[in-house]
């Protein structure tokens, strides 16, 4: 892995990284070269023409309701609640890559989603979330893959 760096990094600098090379990012605040801050990004976290950004819809699998995410489809997902169902673990995923999953509850409400025991839920969820119930009430997951795990943020009752 190398570190690439320039002031200014054109299209084809950051197209001519390799995978695992790492691209320095200087995002300037307020419009003015004298306040910025540095993002250091691996190339193939960047977003790029082959992962969409569109929210896709998962589908399910199987007869016991299981939702699957192929993330060479998109790292944001959404799904609709229509009763209790399991999330599988993410497929094409590498080290580093993240996604976001909007739930929303449909207008009976009160479904549970179970999470794959690779999922680790910040301040010890213990791998498991609980949802708002409310019909049509909408939470949503972050997670960012981490070795065998992902990390998990949970962000409850958007209005």
């Amino acid at each position: 892995m190398s570190i690439k760096y320039s002031g200014i990094l054109a299209a084809d600098e950051v197209l001519s990284a390799g995978p695992n090379d790492i691209i320095v990012l200087a995002i300037v605040d307020g419009g003015s070269a004298t306040g910025y801050t540095t993002k250091a990004i691996k190339k193939s976290n960047l977003i790029s023409a082959t992962v969409p950004k569109a929210f896709h819809t998962l589908t399910e699998f199987g007869p016991s309701l299981v939702y699957q995410w192929d993330y060479d489809l998109g790292y944001n997902a959404q799904i609709t609640m229509v009763s209790d169902r399991l999330l599988a673990e993410p497929t094409n995923v590498a080290d580093g890559d993240y996604g976001t999953l909007v739930i929303t509850q449909d207008s009976t409400g009160g479904w549970v989603l179970g999470l794959p025991p690779s999922f680790k839920v910040v301040n010890g969820g213990a791998g498991a979330i609980t949802l708002s119930t409310a019909a049509n009430s909408v939470d949503s997951i972050s997670w960012v893959k981490k070795g065998s795990d992902f990390l998990v943020t949970l962000g409850l009752n958007f209005s």
